[in-house]
């Protein structure tokens, strides 16, 4: 076959797709004849999925290196795997790459991982990575350790990124076999290995327990360094603390670094636990009543709000919420809680604990007015006024949703957010006495608060990461 130059601008290689794709096998032909190497791959493509494998042999025997690929393919679709290796192996002698790179997966498929790793010699240094790539797409562990304990960069790296894969996975025991191995000075891995297991979720404590007890018996300074961020991450500050100290005196340089961090990181006051340890939930909202007597804490998917004292840490009533509770207020004087989750919004007595209401609408964000009378609801479809005594509703403002609400300490305006997820994204200021709309700001927003004098307000959108703050005029 002709190997002369093209006597034309190659072709793109979706052009040449598009070419296969609508059948047009003489243009590729052409193109092919005329040395372009993306018509010859796209017509060998072509050629097999036809069915027309006389002629795809025929190339290959004249020296079509594209159709030799695709004669191998569609015999190891055969399932003759064994001549599939013979039709590659003179692309390998020839220096081809991808006929290299099939060879060598198919003779690993046979078990023959010593002949695979011979083929693979033969690719460039600078592809050194991809035949660690390879090796760990085939699970071949030990040729990837063999390799780093060597000095290949490449091996370690593809080794990093397994540990941490079994780690997501969760796949504990099997991610401290291999972290053992790893070189004692690595700084980087440990941290990387913390932050997958801050977001673990189902079970998330319990693996770290698990991790924890599991590195716990080995004296591996990279694993004892792991373990002591676990036990920080549980709040075991003082076994961590500990575990750090005896790094530090053994000479662990990156130990000590670690020990001075933890003991000048200022310490909360009180820590209170406020989820369920065993399983995936999360905190994500939080409201002190006017007093700071108690503190509500909305536990996400666990699907509670719990109230507790701030001062004793004592945990006084557990509230129901039946769905993600993501918001919670208190009114002013401190004798009502409204929060959100399973599609309503409920009112309880938090000295008591005692449910009052159920509202029928969902809501993002609940607020009451400053003198108790009013609460705002921010849902996707309505923001809505009630009487939070009866439960009695009282009033919309507009027709669209929001994601914030809040009443301006004056208690003669309302300002709501939207945010820039959806195509009404705007903040708007509204009269809660009649419903109507005052103006209203170009900008989306998550989240939104009045100053306490009720001169400024504060919007904030997720999306950039911006606050701002506008002067307000009542």
């Amino acid at each position: 076959m002709s190997r002369s130059s093209p006597r034309h601008a190659p072709v793109g290689r979706q052009a040449a797709i598009r070419l296969m794709r609508a059948g047009r096998i003489e243009e590729l032909q052409r193109l092919a004849e005329a040395g372009d190497p993306q018509g010859a791959r796209q017509l060998a493509v072509l050629l097999a999925s036809t069915g027309r494998i006389d002629e795809l042999r025929s190339r290959a025997d004249n020296g079509d290196r594209f159709a030799r690929r695709q004669l191998a393919d569609w015999l190891v679709g055969q399932g003759r795997i064994d001549d599939a290796i013979n039709e590659l192996r003179p692309l390998a002698d020839a220096g081809d790459e991808g006929g290299t790179w099939r060879l060598a997966r198919l003779l690993a498929g046979r078990g023959r991982v010593k002949e695979a790793m011979a083929e693979l010699q033969r690719v460039r240094l600078d592809d050194r990575w991809r035949v660690c790539a390879w090796l760990a797409s085939q699970g071949r562990i030990d040729l990837l350790q063999q390799r780093a304990a060597s000095g290949d960069d490449a091996a370690w790296g593809e080794l990093r990124w397994i540990i941490q894969r079994l780690w997501r996975a969760a796949r504990v025991g099997e991610g401290v076999k291999l972290l053992i191995t790893f070189p004692t000075s690595d700084r980087d891995l440990d941290q990387a290995l913390l932050n997958i297991a801050k977001g673990w979720r189902e079970g998330r404590f319990r693996l770290r327990e698990e991790a924890i007890g599991l590195l716990g018996g080995v004296d591996h300074p990279l694993c004892r360094r792991t373990r002591a961020g676990l036990l920080l991450l549980q709040g075991r500050r003082d076994e961590a603390i500990s575990e750090l100290r005896a790094l530090a005196s053994r000479g662990d340089r990156i130990a000590g670094r670690d020990l001075a961090a933890v003991l000048s990181a200022r310490q909360p006051a009180r820590e209170l636990r406020a989820i369920d340890l065993t399983g995936g939930g999360y905190v994500c909202a939080l409201a002190f009543t006017p007093d700071g007597a108690m503190l509500a804490t909305c536990g996400g998917n666990d699907q509670t709000i719990l109230l507790w004292n701030p001062v004793t840490g004592e945990h006084l009533h557990t509230l129901p919420t039946f769905g993600v509770a993501r918001a919670a207020a208190f009114s002013p004087d401190g004798t009502l809680m409204a929060g959100n989750g399973g599609g309503r919004v409920r009112l309880w007595n938090p000295e008591t604990g005692e449910h009052i209401h159920a509202l029928s609408t969902r809501a993002n964000a609940v607020a009451f007015g400053p003198d108790g009378t009013l609460l705002a609801t921010a849902g996707n479809d309505r923001v809505r006024l009630w009487d939070p005594a009866t439960g009695e509703h009282v009033g919309d403002l507009g027709d669209s949703g929001a994601d914030a609400v809040a009443f301006h300490p004056g208690g003669r305006l309302v300002a709501t957010g939207r945010s820039v997820l959806w195509t009404d994204a705007a903040v708007r200021m509204w009269d809660p006495a009649t419903g109507e709309q005052i103006s209203v700001l170009d900008t989306g927003a998550d989240a939104v608060a009045f100053s306490p004098d009720g001169t400024l307000l504060a919007t904030a959108d997720r999306t950039d990461g911006t606050v701002r703050l506008w002067p307000v005029t009542v």
